[in-house]
């Protein structure tokens, strides 16, 4: 990806979200696979001083280009990962991004992927 040639990520595999699970009964609509924008409460950058190195090395934006376009690529996925899901985790901001990279932190996917035959590509599909 270009975020990975643009020295952004390492070659692994990067958290793209977090979504707080409920049991379908509690979703209501037919299809619906979990809660999405439960309040009106909006991302404040300023929450996470001091952690956005770390969160950005767990969850970069891998939007082709966007990456390259717009330094602010990382806190414009988190506003939308922030708006969409965290209000729905019950956490506040900094504890919802702290508590996601600690789960991503303590996992090694992509190891677990390779052990399988699963490694990051531009070319290969799985």
């Amino acid at each position: 990806s270009q975020a990975l040639q643009a020295g952004k990520v390492d070659a692994g595999f990067a958290l793209h979200g977090v979504w707080p699970q409920v049991p379908p009964s509690a979703l209501g609509g037919a299809g619906k696979r979990f809660q999405d924008r439960c309040s009106d409460t909006p991302y404040q950058p300023g929450c996470l001083a001091g952690l956005e190195d770390t969160i950005s090395l767990f969850w970069p934006d891998m939007a082709p280009n966007q990456s390259l376009v717009s330094p602010d690529a990382d806190s414009l996925l988190w506003a939308h990962e922030w708006e969409k899901h965290g209000t729905c985790s019950g956490m506040d901001q900094r504890t919802y991004f702290s508590n996601a990279v600690l789960v991503a932190a303590s996992h090694n996917v992509s190891a677990v992927l390779q052990r399988a035959g699963i490694v990051p590509s531009d070319t290969q599909s799985y």
